[in-house]
């Protein structure tokens, strides 16, 4: 139980820090790119050459409030002796409504459009969908396993 319970731990701090992380890869180089569309939160933060300045700012301001909300879960969390979880778990669910509506946007913004792209487009595009399917599904199981503890069991 303390693996599953140390594996949602893990998930919620790579959650806090990812837009920190995406401040230092630029988002018009491939590995960026492959970054930017398979992970959550990172590419919010990411520069790129000829990225709106609106959209910057707003990718900025929303990746300040994961990190705003993930040091307040990790804080709650340490004060109360490693008991109390609901901003953790807060975070978690904030996850899995960001990875689902990027998955659902991120299919209806393109599947008329299939038949135009390359192979290699589409292939990037279901992955990424299922990527954020992926992400979402563990944070999920994560939200389960600290609410277990919650419950004693």
């Amino acid at each position: 139980m303390h693996t599953k319970r140390n594996i949602a731990i893990g998930l919620c701090i790579f959650l806090t820090i990812a837009p920190m992380l995406g401040s230092f890869i630029h988002a018009d180089t491939t590995h960026g790119f492959l970054i930017g569309n398979l992970t959550p939160y990172i590419h919010l933060t990411m520069p790129q050459h000829g990225g709106l300045p609106f959209a910057e700012g707003i990718g900025g301001l929303v990746g300040l409030l994961i990190i705003l909300v993930g040091f307040v879960g990790f804080t709650v969390y340490t004060i109360t002796r490693f008991q109390n979880t609901k901003f953790l778990r807060g975070l978690l669910y904030l996850t899995i409504l960001y990875c689902g509506f990027r998955a659902i946007a991120g299919l209806l913004m393109n599947i008329l459009l299939f038949k135009s792209y390359d192979i290699k487009t589409v292939f990037i595009i279901f992955l990424s969908v299922l990527a954020d399917i992926t992400w979402g599904f563990f944070c999920y199981l994560a939200v389960n396993w600290l609410e277990d503890k919650k419950h004693g069991v």
